[in-house]
């Protein structure tokens, strides 16, 4: 003989738009609050089977379930197959009705149901430690895991906020002084005499040269191989200019003037 307390899950039909996902993480929460439910319902053996602290909603045309579905999902999981009867709130829409769907997503929606009161929420979990520590600790670390992970996204996001807008102001700044060479260029004319210029910024001296083809190819080699390097341009331009001096024939009244000591070792 049946029992009229127990309604077979078999005969409950889910639906197929129901918008509702849930996290594996979230879904071993959703057992262990029906295990915890059971243990305290008043007059109830938990022997017995597996209660639900809220009623699911089940259309009577079709025992469609409107709101409930991860609970019966949760239930199933435990290893339960039936429903208690006052555990269901039955209603009666036509089945795919727009009043069944507007029911779905109200019954579904976190917003509807309201946020918290963070100062009353503290005073529960306060309230709940009181009384047992096994169930407060539950609790709380599943707000701390909570509290991390958006700690975690909020700063990962800041952190890359804040590399993008220095990667945006390095190339702005890059962009800037080619800008202004380009700028005074296009304005004065190309008056750099004999292909170079030295001009000193801030008691630092800075070199412009105008490049043919092989020579751009040339800088750019040896630009890459400094970098790759970590090595110091001046110091590779001091040696480039002394060789370049000696294989010259270049002869000068006073050479010293301008040629700081040789980087060479001593013997």
């Amino acid at each position: 003989m049946s029992d009229p307390e127990r309604i077979s899950v078999q005969d409950l039909c889910c639906l197929d738009y129901n918008p509702r996902k849930i996290s594996k993480k979230r879904f071993n929460r959703l057992q262990a609050s029906i295990k915890e439910h059971t243990k305290a319902l008043d007059g109830w053996d938990p022997s017995k089977g597996y209660r639900f602290a809220e009623t699911i909603t089940v259309n009577r045309n079709g025992n469609r379930i409107v709101g409930g579905h991860r609970r019966i999902e949760a239930l199933v999981a435990l290893g339960q197959d039936w429903v208690h009867s006052d555990d269901i709130t039955w209603v009666k829409l036509d089945p795919d009705s727009a009043e069944e769907k507007a029911l779905c997503i109200s019954l579904n929606d976190e917003e509807a149901s309201g946020r918290w009161d963070e100062d009353k929420k503290n005073d529960l979990l306060k309230s709940i430690q009181a009384d047992t520590d096994e169930l407060y600790e539950k609790l709380s670390l599943y707000a701390l895991r909570k509290k991390v992970k958006e700690a975690a996204e909020n700063s990962s996001k800041e952190l890359e906020d804040s590399l993008e807008d220095a990667r945006e102001r390095k190339k702005q700044f890059v962009d800037n002084t080619s800008f202004v060479v380009q700028e005074i260029l296009e304005k004065y004319g190309d008056t750099i005499k004999n292909g170079f210029m030295l001009f000193t910024y801030k008691n630092r001296t800075h070199l412009i040269v105008q490049c043919d083809d092989d020579t751009y190819a040339l800088t750019k080699m040896v630009g890459e191989l400094l970098k790759r390097d970590n090595a110091e341009v001046n110091k590779f331009l001091s040696v480039a200019f002394r060789l370049g001096i000696e294989n010259s024939g270049w002869e000068s009244e006073e050479p010293d003037e301008y040629l700081p000591e040789d980087p060479g070792n001593e013997d």
